[in-house]
């Protein structure tokens, strides 16, 4: 096992724990961690304009705020080998946080020519914003006689809640009539799931073999989620006429939204020599139910039917090349945080999901080449993707409020060149490098509005080993030209750069102290996001903590070779979109 420590300039602690043991035919690995967010640490300054188009009003926000708080996560994995042909294999891991968010605000709006219309101040807080999120698996797998043949069977459990009450005090109110000097929100978000899957997979000879499984899913999700204002400590009822922004008296709101997926898959794998193919296809019924328990809205279900095909075909050109071409199909599908449609008021903006979203599909095809040598190692994967009717996020304006929601009106186009290199020119020299290029087209046929801009991710890092067993990392990251947020903003290139020295002690070096920093030289990080299209253009500039220096010491103990197994196939749920937090 292992244990680590760590602390930096920041005021972030880190703890880490890992063991590993094994018991006759089982074997058991836990993994624990703790990082404390100092209130220095997620100290930060935001700056938002906002041009309105209708009314040439320009809307100015200006705050400070920090999310102090804990973060625990913990995974742990378990296998027995109930003989040589049966294995059953378990896994628990998640995260769990709560955070104490703070902050000032001060919001100013002026008109075209520059004059004051009206201004106020905010002071917010959060005080038990607390987010759990979990998944258990177990897999059993069955192994024939024949070689090659194999069933798996697997079920999976993942649950994720978000809390959130957050209370706003509205002071210095000139010129503004929305009606209240305070808000109260408290909204809960429970996601739940259950995946059941079978996978069979059975060579017909030494060049065929075909899979086949079937897959069931049930998602539940569940929100509540109550807005209360006040004027004078008073509960406020603000007359919906005089400002759209404003809610009715009657706030708390109830949604249950579960889908239920019943697919059905077919897979054809062909090896000759050198070259190897798969084909396959996958069927996917959903049932979407929503319900307001409150009668507050029209309970709705609606079914859908997906054809998911894929397809793949690999070249391994010599021992250390090879060259394969992929199709694949996405289906991507809408979280409780897209779907809640509770309307979420401030003075400014109006916030809403949007039960009625539907499941969208994205595809891609890619091209990997591989190269692995002794001090070399390549991989290049040129590819293109696009998609029609995805999940996108909607804004447009009523007056000077801005107003957010969500719906299938994303079309997606993305060209783009990935690639890993690891290589070792000298003995005690290794470079890392992670590339990316991609230009993309995102519209939104419906508004008539549209983005096409690229954009390239850097990550290098070069490792040198010093006399006296020293390790020296140096290594850079960061974006250069702009990458589309959605298809009215985009963000600004940033850069960044880290440096670590660490020592080896004790025998088989089980003990290692680090020295790393982050950004040495620049106190503050600045991201920035600019908003070009739609009923309203702006900025948004947030900036927070950057220098960073910190000390770790990693002990490691104890000597095992084995490791928890893992069956080769596995339950993978990656469709879901919005899950719990919201885009914007």
């Amino acid at each position: 096992g292992s244990v680590m420590a760590a602390y930096n300039t920041l005021q972030h602690p880190n703890a880490n724990a890992f063991i590993t043991t094994q018991i006759g035919k089982a074997i058991l690995s836990v993994d624990y961690g703790y990082g404390g967010m100092s209130k220095r640490e997620t100290e930060n300054w935001t700056t938002a304009q906002r041009r309105f188009l209708q009314t040439g009003n320009l809307s100015t926000s200006e705050a400070t705020g920090t999310n102090k708080g804990n973060v625990h996560f913990a995974d742990i994995n378990a296998s027995y080998d109930i003989d040589s042909l049966n294995l059953l294999s378990a896994s628990f891991s998640g995260y769990f946080y709560k955070l104490n968010v703070e902050g000032t605000q001060h919001h100013s709006i002026t008109d075209a020519t520059g004059n004051a219309i009206g201004s106020y101040d905010n002071r917010y807080w959060m005080p038990g914003y607390s987010h759990h999120s979990w998944n258990g698996r177990a897999d059993y797998e069955h192994r024939t006689r024949r070689d090659g043949e194999k069933l798996t069977l697997s079920y999976m459990l993942a649950l994720t809640r978000q809390n959130t009450t957050q209370e706003n005090e509205y002071s210095n109110i000139e010129g503004m009539a929305f009606g209240y000097d305070g808000s109260l929100l408290d909204t809960h978000e429970n996601f739940t799931e259950h995946t059941f899957q079978s996978d069979w997979m059975r060579p017909i000879n030494r060049h065929n073999k075909i899979e086949t499984g079937a897959k069931y899913v049930f998602r539940d999700n569940r929100s509540r989620s109550i807005q209360t204002f006040f004027t004078n400590d008073s509960p406020a009822l603000p007359d919906n006429e005089a400002s759209p922004q404003q809610p009715d008296g009657d706030n708390l709101l109830r949604f249950n939204h579960d889908t239920q997926i019943a697919a059905l898959y077919g897979d054809y794998h062909i090896n000759y020599g050198k070259l190897s193919a798969r084909a396959g296809l996958r069927y996917e019924h959903s049932l979407m139910r929503a319900k307001y328990p409150d009668g507050k809205g029209e309970d709705f279900k609606r079914h859908l039917n997906d054809w998911v095909p894929q397809a793949s075909v690999k070249l391994q050109i010599d021992d250390a090349q090879s060259l394969k071409l992929n199709y694949t199909t996405r289906i991507s599908r809408p979280g409780i945080a897209y779907l809640n449609p509770k309307t979420v008021v401030t003075p400014e903006t109006v916030d809403r999901g949007n039960p009625e979203l539907v499941s969208s599909r994205q595809q891609t095809t890619q091209l990997i080449y591989m190269l692995i040598k002794p001090r070399l190692t390549l991989q290049l994967v040129p590819y293109y993707q696009w998609g029609n009717g995805g999940i996108g996020y909607v804004q447009y304006a009523v007056g000077d409020v801005a107003y957010h929601t969500y719906a299938n009106i994303e079309r997606r186009r993305k060209y783009a060149v990935e690639s890993y290199i690891q290589w070792k020119p000298f003995d005690k020299t290794t470079i890392i490098g992670n590339y990316n290029i991609r230009k993309e087209q995102l519209s939104n046929r419906d508004l008539g509005i549209a983005q096409s801009l690229w954009a390239a991710y850097f990550y290098s890092m070069v490792t040198q080993t010093l006399p006296l067993e020293i390790s020296l990392s140096i290594g850079c990251y960061g974006q250069i030209g702009h990458q589309i947020d959605d298809v009215y903003s985009f963000d600004r290139p940033w850069f960044g750069y880290h440096a670590s020295l660490q020592r080896s002690f004790l025998k088989d070096n089980r003990l290692a102290v680090r020295l790393s920093t982050n950004k040495p030289f620049n106190k503050y990080t600045h991201y920035s996001t600019r908003t070009t299209q739609g009923d309203y253009t702006g900025f948004n500039e947030y900036i927070h903590h950057a220098q960073m220096f910190q000390a770790s010491v990693i002990f490691r103990f104890g000597r095992l070779k084995a490791s928890v197994k893992k069956t080769d196939t596995t339950i993978d749920n990656s469709d879901v979109v919005g899950g719990i937090t919201r885009g914007k």
